[in-house]
């Protein structure tokens, strides 16, 4: 099967080997160890100042996170074990804790230490980018995206570092490769069962990663539910059973923050907070109800508070959370603006749509950025550029494939980067979390460049 999956790929002109998933991830493997050595060497060595601190790690929040991490090490050595069972912490910054912990005395506080966290991670990113690509179109387009991926600069960065991105984009592929899988596979009703069970807490585990992205996680839940119910009218229900997952998935949706809210991870000032109680610096009040409250809700603007339908409330909270996160920083946009009425989100949207596909913008590329300085903005524009390239060749695959499938993954980007125009005001932070729908978007690219490929291939030529 091996061999004939390799003959099938080679009209790409690239060497049989690349084709086959051993390869794609002893290669990963190999970039990924030799990208983060380099990351290390180049904080060693104070290349890159501003960018990178002495021990290899990125400026901002994963310097806040070994931070956390190398208390939380200290604590462990002490036999407390509360960060494991409590839910103060947020969940990769536990997996970083053990990682920090059984190494750093070995290879010291620095990047390396997470690598036995980060590679896995990032071999599972590969695999789940193989699979999606598979499943839409066929394993060619699965192993060119892989192979992108791995180059992905600003991605592959960021993967080296203990940072939430990580696993949040390895837990959203999974959870867009089962939905997918239930399109093409037809179910009986026990492994619609099994498949509803590992789906509903892949939706759990996301959640509890990144619970600011639940609108999101919502719109794509109910895009895959009108296309299956689509695609089971165009088939005389021959997937009927494909929609219980789908239901499940749906009621967990609405279920799932009613009811666990309360053992959501602890926000960053939150966590300052809840430390300062613990240590006896500030007294237990009404006011400082870490646990059963959050504190942003309590310092969110008289706007929000005001009688709104609730999906205007959730984007002011999220929009003001923000706002609260990225204090003075010259990347933001429309800071403090918040909806005042359904009329005025609707006015929005425009501007929402170009923030959330197409930030940062070209004027913005070559000024001096607040953290990374001018050659940050130059590499982001960079890659916005090309991603620019991407986004018209996955219209190409868009047009040329359409199926459900591919409306599925389309509009399940189109929902997200809407909804990053309308809620986050931070370029930089609409940045990192496209990371997980910009490869959505590469896979649908990669489909429209072999397209374009094959069709120029076509062409007659005159001699």
């Amino acid at each position: 099967m091996t061999s004939s999956l390799s003959e099938k790929n080679n009209d790409l002109g690239f060497p049989n080997q690349l084709f086959q998933v051993r390869t794609l991830l002893v290669l990963g493997s190999l970039i990924h160890i030799f990208y983060t050595i380099s990351v290390f060497l180049i904080g060693k060595f104070q290349i890159l100042p501003n960018f990178i601190s002495t021990n290899g790690i990125l400026k901002g929040d994963a310097e806040s996170y070994i931070s956390r991490a190398e208390l939380l090490s200290q604590r462990l050595s002490e036999g407390n074990l509360d960060f494991l069972l409590a839910h103060i912490d947020q969940i990769h910054l536990r997996f970083y804790t053990l990682a920090y912990h059984l190494q750093s005395g070995i290879l010291g506080s620095n990047v390396l230490t997470f690598e036995i966290i980060n590679l896995p991670l990032f071999l599972c990113i590969l695999f789940l980018v193989y699979k999606i690509g598979e499943n839409l179109f066929d394993s060619k387009v699965g192993f060119v995206s892989a192979y992108i991926i791995i180059f992905f600069p600003t991605f592959i960065l960021h993967t080296t570092q203990p940072l939430r991105n990580n696993l949040f984009v390895a837990i959203f592929l999974f959870l867009i490769w089962q939905l997918l899988s239930l399109f093409s596979k037809k179910l009986s009703v026990f492994q619609a069962l099994i498949s509803a069970l590992i789906i509903s807490l892949t939706f759990i585990s996301l959640w509890f990663v990144r619970d600011a992205m639940f609108l999101v996680y919502l719109g794509i839940i109910v895009l895959a539910l009108v296309l299956i119910i689509v695609k089971n009218f165009r088939q005389k229900w021959e997937l009927k059973y494909n929609l219980i997952p789908i239901l499940f998935l749906l009621i967990s949706a609405f279920l799932v923050p009613k009811y666990l809210s309360n053992y959501l991870p602890l926000k960053s000032f939150q966590l300052i907070a809840w430390e300062k109680r613990k240590q006896g610096k500030i007294k237990v009040s009404a006011k400082n109800k870490i646990f059963k409250e959050r504190e942003v809700e309590d310092k969110v603007n008289n706007k929000i508070r005001q009688r709104k339908p609730i999906y205007l409330r959730k984007i002011n909270t999220v929009r003001f959370g923000f706002s609260n996160s990225y204090k003075n920083v010259g990347s933001n946009i429309d800071k403090d603006y918040l909806f005042e009425d359904t009329q005025s989100l609707i006015f929005y949207l425009p501007k929402a749509f170009a923030i959330g596909f197409f930030a940062p913008f070209p004027n913005m590329w070559f000024q001096e950025g607040a953290m990374y300085g001018k050659t940050g903005r130059i590499i982001a524009g960079l890659e916005t550029l090309i991603m620019y390239l991407f986004i018209l060749l996955a219209c190409i695959a868009f047009i040329k494939n359409l199926s459900e499938p591919i409306i599925f993954v389309s509009l399940s980007i189109f929902t997200a980067f809407l909804a990053f125009g309308l809620t986050v005001i931070n370029v930089g932070a609409i940045y990192r979390l496209r990371y997980a729908f910009w490869i959505l978007l590469i896979i649908l690219g990669v489909k429209g460049l072999l397209f374009v490929l094959n069709k120029k291939e076509s062409f007659p030529v005159n001699d």
